[in-house]
C-alpha cells in the first residue's frame, strides 16, 4: 500500500468511526448508516475497508 492509499484508508476509517458513533447514540438510523458507509467507500476507495463493504 503506498502513501496515498494509506491516507485514503485512514480517512475512511475515521469517517466510519464518526458514523458509527452517530448510529450508537441514535442520531442516525441503520439505513442512514448504510447509505453513509456507501458514500465513504465511494469517496475514499479504501483498499482494506472496501473488502468489508457488503452492499
Amino acid at each position: 500500500m503506498d502513501k496515498k492509499e494509506n491516507i485514503r484508508e485512514v480517512k475512511y476509517r475515521i469517517g466510519l468511526l464518526q458514523i458509527e458513533a452517530l448510529l450508537e447514540n441514535g442520531t442516525i438510523t441503520e439505513e442512514q448508516y448504510r447509505e453513509l458507509k456507501i458514500l465513504l467507500v465511494k469517496k475514499y476507495e479504501p483498499m482494506i475497508g472496501g473488502l468489508e463493504f457488503d452492499e
